[in-house]
């Protein structure tokens, strides 16, 4: 009966050609485009072609809607691949809905029991058609603008409620003690094993038989139990000590957090193996007597990514930030992703970023954040006194790009203001007497220098006859890559063009070999694209094209050939115009070594240089 009453009506309306075929029919002169709602439309005037289309397949257009599952207009014609929140709670009270809708429009009993028939049986999606709809056999929820509102207020509640409830759920003492007791074990045994293989080179003779690298290996790997061994004892101490007042003592719980915390970072840092960890008691010293402290660490040495954890973890963020700055956006992203990874947060939790003219990407929480020079100078505008930072870390300060020249220039004005806020100057290559002259005149100042964990490199020197040093570059790559030599390949050229163009030719000569992927690497990447740079892949070799961004900063494991074009692009002051200008040419011998190093920074590596 259902089914001929339905019937009856669309020839009411001259419709039935279309709603008794079984045939997939459309309507003359109609949009050759699938209607969202196929076979189930009620307009007369759509011009949509009426068939049975997969869910989330397209419907008017390809794109997809920009507001994805937080989408509420009805009559969006966009793909929703994910669904629409609004979607799936559309039946959350349906008995109010129905009951609202009766008594709103003046639906008699007659129809409110029809429609009640139809609200059982409704479908979880709005209609494209307007609340004020009459159409009593519509299948459809017809929710107004408060609906939508409450549907969306109460999703966020239970959004809210859930992140807060996650919030509460704390540990409890016996859980943390269990905890700490584990983290003091692992580290022990650590030790142990350490103090098992470094016996046989106790001997004098042995030691001696080692090589140059292998005896500044040992000398750092012991260095390096010797710090973590120090810091280990410190927290055991201050466990041991809190363990008979905690029982009702809240201060005392906190307290146990923070050595479970500490912990945890300790053993992240003793196994990360990274040179400036020998140095870190020195550095934390040396910048609480000192105002201003310059850094040398070479490259791999962990500088820009250890330092403010190191900070952080001497409490020199517990009531300001820890700002750091970088010469490019893409090392201010990136660096904030690795550290946030080996925090142990979240992007804008602890660890945040800001770059460009951008939203900075920071909470109520952050300790540390990573900044270009020009955001930099646009905050310091705001506020000369930096009165929300405890300390300024300038990274990457060899590359004396103007805007890093004048943040140096403004941190010695505002120092002589603020007794309490310290600089940190980090290179892996600058002069550190120069450095130290510009700033010990008028504040107290201390040189650190460390060295690196670089492997061993094999240089390569190639014929200079090329004159299209991108064909030969995007050659060797393929001779490499096509060889039996393991490894991942960063090859340097001048720009984002000639990175371009490499690609295209390195695809097409490879167009049927699986076993790589081609990625550009340059300041304009998405974060998408910079995630893809440092993700492993154990199946592929990542050949990267670069510009000279991947001199510095940037650790990308496992590369093991470097393929140096000598060419490089970069802004210079020009001073009878009076602007930056692009100038090409060949790197200067400070860049080859920078470049070199990337070979060398976490494996055996090779090095080929025109």
């Amino acid at each position: 009966m259902a089914s001929d009453s339905f019937k009856r009506k669309n020839e009411d309306d001259g419709m039935d050609s279309f709603f008794t075929t079984e045939q997939k029919v459309r309507r003359v002169d109609t949009n050759p485009t699938p209607y969202k709602y196929g076979r189930d439309c009620r307009r007369e005037d759509c011009r949509f072609t009426h068939l049975d289309a997969p869910k989330g397949a397209a419907t008017t257009t390809k794109s997809a809607c920009k507001w994805d599952m937080n989408c509420t207009r009805l009559d969006c014609h966009f793909n929703h691949p994910n669904g629409r929140s609004i979607d799936h709670k559309m039946n959350f009270s349906s008995d109010n809905t129905e009951e609202n809708t009766a008594s709103s429009q003046g639906i008699s009993s007659h129809s409110s029991s029809r429609s009640s028939s139809r609200t059982s049986q409704k479908r979880m999606r709005g209609s494209r058609v307007d609340t004020n709809v009459m159409e009593l056999d519509c299948s459809f929820d017809h929710l107004n603008d408060e609906d939508i509102n409450q549907v969306l207020i109460t999703d966020d509640i239970k959004t809210i409620s859930s992140s807060t409830s996650e919030k509460k759920q704390k540990l409890s003492d016996s859980e943390l003690i269990e905890i700490i007791d584990e983290f003091l074990s692992i580290a022990k045994e650590k030790l142990q094993e350490f103090d098992i293989s470094d016996e046989k080179y106790n001997n004098g003779d042995d030691e001696q038989v080692l090589d140059t690298v292998q005896q500044n290996a040992l000398r750092e790997s012991r260095l390096q139990k010797n710090e973590f061994q120090s810091a280990i004892s410190c927290l055991n101490r201050e466990y041991n000590d809190i363990l008979p007042l905690l029982r009702n003592n809240s201060d005392k719980v906190l307290q146990l957090q923070r050595i479970k915390q500490k912990l945890e970072c300790e053993l992240k840092h003793w196994q990360s193996y990274l040179p400036i960890y020998t140095r870190r008691s020195d550095i934390i010293e040396k910048l609480k007597i000192n105002q201003v402290l310059i850094l040398k660490a070479d490259s791999g040495s962990g500088k820009s990514t250890q330092i403010v954890q190191y900070l952080s973890d001497a409490n020199f963020a517990d009531e300001k930030q820890i700002i750091c700055t970088q010469p490019y956006k893409l090392m201010a992203r990136s660096l904030a992703a690795r550290v946030a990874e080996e925090y142990g947060c979240k992007i804008g939790e602890e660890v945040g970023f800001q770059v460009a003219s951008g939203e900075p990407i920071t909470s109520s929480r952050t300790k540390i954040k990573f900044v270009t020079d020009t955001v930099f100078l646009n905050e310091y505008q705001n506020s000369p006194m930096l009165e929300q930072y405890s300390v300024v870390v300038i990274d990457e300060a060899q590359e004396r790009k103007i805007d890093t020249d004048i943040v140096l220039g403004l941190m010695k004005q505002c120092l002589r203001k603020r007794k309490d806020l310290k600089l940190i100057v980090m290179s892996s290559t600058i002069d550190t007497c120069l450095f130290y002259d510009y700033f010990v005149s008028n504040f107290t100042c201390e040189t650190l220098v460390v060295g690196s964990r670089t492997c061993p490199i094999e240089d390569i020197y190639l014929d200079d006859e090329d004159e299209n040093y991108v064909q030969a570059a995007v050659t060797k790559a393929i001779e490499i890559h096509q060889s039996d030599e393991g490894g991942d390949i960063l090859v340097f050229l001048r720009g984002q063009d000639e990175i371009d163009l490499a690609l295209t030719d390195l695809n097409k000569k490879l167009e049927n070999d699986r076993s790589y992927i081609a990625l550009p690497l340059h300041e304009e990447l998405s974060e998408k694209e910079i995630t893809q740079i440092f993700e492993k892949m154990p199946n592929k070799r990542k050949i990267i094209f670069s510009t000279n961004i991947a001199e510095s900063s940037i650790t990308i494991d496992g590369v093991k050939h470097v393929v140096d074009s000598g060419m490089k692009k970069e802004k210079i002051w020009n001073e009878q115009k009076k602007i930056e200008v692009l100038k090409i040419g060949q790197i200067t011998k400070n860049s080859v070594q920078q470049r070199r190093k990337r070979a060398g920074r976490t494996s055996v590596g090779k090095v080929k240089t025109n």
